[in-house]
């Protein structure tokens, strides 16, 4: 359902009707010709209340459905022991700019980790445990706890694996709102459970006695069917690869690639995507570190039908761990340059996208349900990355992303369209054009148009 008191939609139905606009003018939108401006801000989020669901593809939870957005804080339970007002002031800045939960390690502790090791055989293990959601709380936040990392150094008997399965299982049914979901483990071909069998067998376990969402953990290429086919997960945690093609607009792009070209031997049966690492600023591999590309990768997480974007900054890794400050790694994530500004777009974008836009139906360049023609020819062409749109009645979506000269592209229907920017969620445009009026879209790199349309005659 659309909350039109996010105002993403204001009046748009009243503008429908577009025989005002003469057939043969060419609308141009451009960056700088402002014609409405949306107040972004949110202010302080509220406590979320009530335990969190799968409604559909979408995260939801007493309050209705989520547009989740998470950031990775790998290092919180060494923090919450050995760092705690650091900790907190990252936690605290994080909650100010809208950031719904954090995804953090249950254990941890190979060589690259041994000053920032997290021992669940620890006395105080799991009192620290409860300190740190205690705090989560008090900011308004959840948690997505990763549950074994370098389970091969931490933890290497399978039995001893699975009854801390069921310690946290217990864990969180004792407070099960404060938990987003749990992943078993990371990356699993890594971290010690390179057994799928085993893998699979402890999401059972945990799954057998709890209602939290769980995920198993990220496949390597080729292996979600192995991992997720009828297991007992909820969700998949996919790590996207961080490529750097179409001029680094591939990343941003990837997660329209779930399910289709991952199910190949199991075509219907992965569940909904939480894109749970992907490339961010100071990630291993090809990072990101673009405000604008990161405000993207967020918007068409979404519109690709995946429930959850988590922000994978290299801060949030093991916060200033020596491994990482000699890799060039800031160790506060408010000290990462441009994170604040994609995140403060990301809560731009929840003022106007709707709530529960994973539910929506997506549409790629090119497909006659795509609410506008000429997106795809203008891929083809090079002219722009990618357009995916989602759509939900007469209302849509369109995230243009990586738009590298004017493209002319017109509506199906008659529709009424708002032209945002994504780093400030500033309505640059408002248009109004009937079905097959060409409107012609330039001045910046990405757009995110939003509106609705009828089949209302002029």
């Amino acid at each position: 359902m659309v909350r039109a008191t996010r105002g993403w939609i204001r009046s748009l139905l009243a503008v429908l009707a577009v025989g005002a606009i003469a057939a043969a003018a060419l609308a141009t939108v451009s960056v700088d010709q402002v014609a409405v401006v949306v107040d972004a801000g949110r202010g302080e989020a509220p406590l979320r209340q009530g335990g969190v669901r799968l409604d559909g593809r979408a995260l939801a939870d007493d309050g209705g459905p989520i547009n989740a957005l998470g950031t990775s804080l790998f290092w919180a339970l060494w923090g919450e022991r050995n760092d705690p007002d650091r900790l907190d002031a990252n936690i605290e800045w994080l909650a100010g700019l809208g950031v719904d939960f954090v995804r953090v390690l249950g254990m941890v502790g190979s060589d690259s980790w041994s000053d920032r090791r997290i021992d669940p055989d620890a006395l105080d293990y799991w009192a620290m445990v409860d300190r740190f959601l205690a705090r989560l709380a008090r900011h308004g936040m959840r948690a997505e706890v990763t549950i074994f990392a370098d389970a091969q150094v931490m933890m290497p008997a399978p039995i001893a694996r699975a009854r801390f399965v069921e310690a946290w299982a217990d864990r969180v049914n004792r407070e099960p709102d404060r938990f987003i979901l749990i992943e078993i483990s990371n990356e699993h071909w890594q971290n010690g459970l390179d057994d799928i069998e085993e893998l699979r067998e402890l999401g059972r376990r945990f799954a057998n006695r709890t209602d939290v969402l769980v995920a198993l953990s990220s496949p390597v290429k080729g292996g979600a069917c192995g991992v997720y086919a009828a297991s007992a997960a909820d969700l998949a945690t996919v790590h996207y690869p961080r490529t750097a093609g179409n001029e680094g607009w591939e990343s941003v792009l990837e997660p329209w690639r779930w399910p289709a070209e991952y199910d190949d031997p199991c075509e219907g049966a992965l569940p909904t995507a939480v894109n749970n690492e992907p490339s961010g600023p100071g990630a291993s591999g090809r990072g990101e570190s673009d405000p604008l590309r990161l405000v993207m990768a967020y918007v068409t997480t979404l519109v690709s039908q995946n429930a959850a974007y988590v922000v994978h900054a290299g801060a949030g890794v093991r916060g200033g761990g020596a491994a990482d400050l000699a890799a060039g790694r800031e160790a506060n994530l408010f000290d990462v340059p441009g994170l604040e500004a994609a995140l403060e777009g990301m809560r731009a974008a929840n003022d106007y996208l709707p709530a529960g836009l994973a539910n929506w139906s997506r549409h790629s360049p090119g497909e006659a349900s795509h609410p506008f023609v000429g997106f795809d020819s203008a891929t083809a062409r090079g002219s722009l990355a990618g357009a995916y749109a989602a759509t939900s009645g007469d209302q849509f979506v369109v995230a243009v992303a990586g738009l590298r000269r004017a493209v002319t592209v017109s509506p199906r229907r008659s529709c009424a369209v708002e032209v945002h920017d994504p780093l400030t969620g500033t309505v640059t445009a408002t248009i109004q054009r009937a079905a097959g009026e060409p409107v012609t879209l330039e001045g910046a790199e990405a757009l995110i148009l939003t509106g609705a349309c009828s089949d209302t005659p002029d």
